[in-house]
């Protein structure tokens, strides 16, 4: 690796160690009375309540909008918004955690003067606005390491798919074979030593109200026009996000009133 690629992970590196030392420095102050200590955790509930509500309606739209970019701007572009997506949802639990402490201990410090005040409130907020851009560089560079990484990959496998001295064929499906079968044994290990965790009870809820709406479909009398009118409008949904990707970056170049015809037609055409 060259320095500028080293240069991003120590600089996040550094930020997230700086924000540590500040967070612990925010949690050995003094907490203040015991009902600014109930007013505390009744702020910590509340937030917390707020995200995991907010969490059941975000996730599922994130999850669709991914594969929606991935089929529409490429694979690379619907795992990058994922990511994205996911370091947002953890920097939302950082922020709640550390503001909520350094909430009642900057409040507690205002007996000791305004400065120690401003000390406890500032190094709380520079905990969290040194850790979500840390956590933004170490995600960018993983994913542009990442990325060169798979590429010389997929170079190397073309090269020994198109070279005479590669695998045989049989060797290629017992291999991709022994894969899938290490995947199933471990999803089943999995769902198997967490089978009363929250996350695995939804996914087999999801699962079971998946089978019952496929044994719905079956047992419909017009099934197949029913199946034709469902991938119809999935289908269109599809060309209009593609058309209007199309329509963005064919637009790029013209200036405003040339790109808001354009996209005018687009919006028509959609």
């Amino acid at each position: 690796m060259t320095f500028e690629e080293i240069l991003p992970i120590g600089a996040a590196i550094a930020s997230m160690g700086v924000a540590a030392a500040l967070a612990g420095w925010v949690s050995r102050q003094q907490s203040g009375t015991e009902q600014m200590m109930k007013i505390s955790v009744a702020v910590r509930q509340g937030a917390q309540a707020f995200l995991r509500r907010e969490f059941r309606i975000v996730i599922p739209v994130a999850v669709a909008l991914a594969i929606i970019i991935a089929f529409a701007s490429g694979f690379s572009n619907g795992i990058a918004f994922a990511v994205g997506a996911a370091m947002s949802a953890i920097a939302g639990l950082i922020s709640l955690k550390i503001t909520v402490k350094a909430a009642v201990r900057a409040a507690q410090a205002t007996h000791k003067g305004l400065g120690p005040a401003f000390a406890t409130a500032f190094r709380g907020g520079a905990t969290v606005g040194l850790s979500v851009p840390a956590m933004a560089l170490i995600v960018i560079t993983i994913l542009l390491q990442i990325n060169h990484v798979g590429k010389f990959v997929k170079q190397k496998f073309v090269q020994m798919a198109n070279s005479n001295h590669g695998l045989p064929i049989w060797l290629k499906l017992l291999l991709v074979a022994v894969v899938i079968i290490l995947i199933i044994l471990f999803l089943k290990w999995v769902f198997k030593k967490f089978a009363h965790h929250r996350h695995i009870i939804s996914i087999k809820g999801f699962h079971i109200g998946l089978k019952e709406g496929f044994t719905a479909i079956a047992r419909l009398k017009k099934r197949k026009w029913f199946i034709f009118h469902t991938i119809f409008i999935w289908s269109m949904y599809v060309f209009e996000i593609t058309v209007g990707f199309k329509a963005f970056s064919a637009t790029s170049h013209l200036g405003i009133i040339e790109a808001c015809s354009v996209l005018s037609l687009a919006t028509l055409g959609m």
